[in-house]
């Protein structure tokens, strides 16, 4: 009895079990085995835009201001009374080169060329006389000849009245320097204009007492001004210096004054608050007279200039985002005829603060500006209907942060 309990209380769990296996496979034998799916493979959505070739020469856009070409401050030479001033010696006035400006009384100068003219007068006489008698000597000196058995150089000089005829030549050349000099004091009684200017600043009145180096005014000569331009010296290499063109936009309220002018030259200095180097640009008429009052340039402006550097062969641009590292150099995401991924290494040969200046890629590539995480080539990419365009030319600068080609 005991025997036969304990047999069932072991065989009764070994049957269970193998009851629940055998039905458990018998359903799985029942089950249809699963079909095989491809794996599906999404595409990134990205953006992709189109290289622009360069159409001319590289345009370096930077930040200037407008300084005067020639500046004068007009000053007495002489002691005089102002008697009279033009009408356009005021701040802001036009005068041409030549121009009356101040005339100072000449009155006094005026005796003082009526005396040096007679001093002239008395000397020149006088020489006339001592040549007068110097004749007579050599007469009375041939006629009597040298009866001392031999006179000295000195003695003969002496007799022939040399020295007196050197002495009134002496006088009539004093003479006449003193009425030079009297002309010159009378011309400067007037103070004219020195070149075509306009007025900066005006400190005299009529019957103001000037004097020398009495400060009169300031000019400012109109023909043309200067833009001082500060440009990072790695933009240097782009530039002709002298002989560039220039552009130099001014704003104005609402309105855009844009004057064309030439890099005339390049200061040895850098700038001492951004330590970039300068380059001046020449603009001719800067007011605008023979053209349009409506296109002049202010003073102490800070303008746009865009100054045409030297043109760069089978370069393509595009945007400063696009640019890649790849391997320690620089590359571009290009989206292949396939709609895949492609890295293609490329050479940078200018930086712009938008844009970058490349060779070894295709004009028609369709580069891709969209950051992805962990591009693959040979990954697929899903494209936009239209692909941007990129500037043809850098955008007008808030800052001279150009920068040169190298990394």
């Amino acid at each position: 009895m005991n025997i036969a309990r304990t047999v069932l209380r072991v065989l009764l769990p070994i049957g269970v079990l193998a009851g629940g296996v055998g039905v458990m496979l018998f359903l799985r034998s029942l089950r249809a085995p699963p079909g095989k799916t491809a794996p599906v493979e999404v595409a990134e959505p990205v953006s992709v835009v189109q290289p622009t070739t360069l159409d001319g020469p590289v345009r370096v856009s930077a930040l200037g201001t407008t300084t005067p070409a020639r500046e004068v401050a007009l000053q007495a030479e002489v002691v005089g009374r102002v008697t009279e001033i033009d009408p356009r010696f005021v701040p802001g006035g036009h005068v041409e080169a030549g121009a009356l400006l101040v005339q100072l009384d000449n009155r006094d100068y005026w005796l003082q060329i009526k005396q040096a003219q007679s001093q002239v007068k008395q000397a020149q006489v006088g020489l006339q006389q001592e040549q007068s008698r110097k004749a007579v000597a050599e007469r009375e000196w041939d006629l009597l000849g040298d009866k001392s058995g031999g006179a000295s150089a000195r003695g003969r000089a002496l007799a022939l009245r040399e020295p007196q005829i050197e002495g009134a030549e002496a006088q009539l050349t004093a003479a006449r320097s003193a009425l030079d000099q009297a002309r010159l004091a009378y011309q400067r009684t007037r103070i004219e204009a020195p070149f075509n200017a306009i007025i900066r600043s005006e400190s005299v009145e009529v019957g103001q007492i000037a004097r020398p180096g009495a400060l009169l005014g300031t000019l400012v000569g109109s023909d043309a001004w200067w833009v001082q331009v500060s440009i990072p010296a790695a933009e240097l290499r782009w530039l002709e210096i002298p002989g560039s063109a220039a552009t130099v936009v001014q704003a104005v309220g609402g309105d855009m004054v844009r004057r064309e002018g030439t890099v005339v030259r390049q200061l040895a200095d850098v700038d001492p608050s951004g330590m970039m180097a300068r380059v001046i640009v020449e603009v001719v008429d800067p007011l605008g007279r023979e053209t349009s009052e409506d296109d002049r340039l202010l003073l102490g402006a800070t303008v746009t200039v865009e100054l045409d550097g030297r043109p760069i062969d089978d370069a393509l641009a595009i945007p400063r985002v696009a640019l890649r590292e790849h391997a320690g150099g620089d590359a571009v995401w290009v989206a292949a005829a396939d709609g895949t991924l492609e890295i293609v290494e490329v050479q940078v040969v200018r930086r712009e603060r938008e844009r970058v200046l490349v060779t070894g890629l295709g004009s028609d590539a369709r580069v891709i500006s969209t950051r992805i995480a962990a591009p693959v080539p040979g990954m697929k990419v899903q494209l936009p209907e239209t692909p941007t365009k990129v500037a043809a030319a850098p955008e007008a600068p808030k800052g001279s942060d150009a920068t040169d080609g190298a990394p």
